[in-house]
């Protein structure tokens, strides 16, 4: 099995990026038994966007949120770049990858960056932290809900929306997404944004991931969610997108 995985991570430079998501994804849930594309979905879901050159929808493996905003990048080296930069600010809640992988609270995933980034090893680790939800609630709806938060009435609009994503009955993301600027340097007024990397130039501009799960009416964000199986019970935090 790692040839096989070693093998989607080799031919990375020559594949589409969101093509590394689907591939890698589509064989960690079939290696660990998930119904067919239900993680699939749940990656659109997490770091889904539509790519501007090729045109093609899928999970983005160069994607980041910080502090619950959420980026894209070109390259799995800027990604790494970018994350470190937020790192070395002392954020400490990075989701990373096509599976929007917490480090702080999944500290044992990975290695190290360069590992968080490859997709093969973001979708088997979101393979088995779904798996190990589901052994507890034995319901495939809960433990996507769980994926996202275990605090009753947060998982459950993320879960309807997957599910729908999942029988082709709506899409992961919004048609269009609001462009963020990571210019090089950041002076001026960049300098009050505690969550954009400093001094790190990209050839294009990261953008914004925003989904919005609620049903109310409200017009408030509902933004609060958590990852960990044990301490998100009463104390969550974002995921990878901003909604």
């Amino acid at each position: 099995m790692m040839l096989v995985g070693a093998s989607v991570t080799s031919v990375a430079s020559a594949v589409e990026p969101e093509a590394l998501c689907e591939q890698a994804v589509a064989l960690a849930e079939q290696q660990r038994g998930i119904p067919g594309r239900l993680l699939v979905s749940i990656s659109h879901v997490e770091s889904g966007r539509r790519d501007p050159l090729s045109g093609h929808f899928g999970a983005w493996p160069w994607t980041i949120n910080a502090q619950g905003q959420g980026y894209f990048y070109n390259s799995k080296e800027e990604a790494i770049i970018a994350a470190r930069a937020f790192q070395a600010q002392g954020i400490t809640s990075i989701d990373v990858g096509c599976m929007q992988i917490n480090l702080h609270h999944h500290p044992d995933a990975f290695a190290s960056l360069d590992e968080a980034f490859d997709p093969m090893n973001n979708a088997r680790y979101g393979a088995q932290f779904l798996t190990s939800l589901f052994s507890q609630s034995h319901a495939w709806p809960a433990a996507v809900a769980a994926y996202h938060s275990l605090t009753p009435g947060l998982g459950e609009d993320y879960a309807r929306h997957v599910l729908a994503v999942w029988n082709g009955t709506s899409a992961a993301t919004p048609y269009s997404l609001p462009v963020v600027q990571v210019p090089s340097g950041f002076g001026g007024g960049y300098a009050s944004r505690p969550f954009a990397p400093n001094a790190v130039s990209y050839a294009a501009p990261a953008r914004i991931i925003r989904h919005n799960f609620s049903s109310g009416n409200s017009g408030l964000p509902h933004v609060i969610s958590g990852r960990d199986l044990n301490s998100y019970r009463s104390a969550t935090v974002r995921l990878a997108w901003q909604r």
